[in-house]
């Protein structure tokens, strides 16, 4: 084996370990359209907050970015609401 490569079979103990054995046991999960939906939702609203907005948010401090996304949101809202 040389240095910088990684094995290509994997070492023997790690895979008779009990986590390993586990998390290899366990049932695959699917996300299920329901989640799906929300996420599609989600992901559609931050796409156009984004091209409204821009897609940067410019404070340094955790605090102020915060900030600025919650009005942001707030007035993607307001316009939302004042659409219909």
């Amino acid at each position: 084996m040389s240095p910088g490569r990684p094995p290509s079979s994997g070492s023997p103990a790690l895979a008779a370990s009990p986590v390993v054995r586990c998390v290899r046991s366990r049932p695959q999960r699917t996300v299920g359209s329901e989640l799906y939906g929300q996420r599609w939702m989600a992901e559609t609203a931050f796409s156009a907050i984004k091209r409204r907005f821009g897609p940067a948010v410019h404070p340094r401090a955790w605090y102020r970015e915060f900030r600025e996304l919650v009005l942001t949101a707030a007035v993607y809202n307001l316009e939302q609401a004042l659409k219909q």
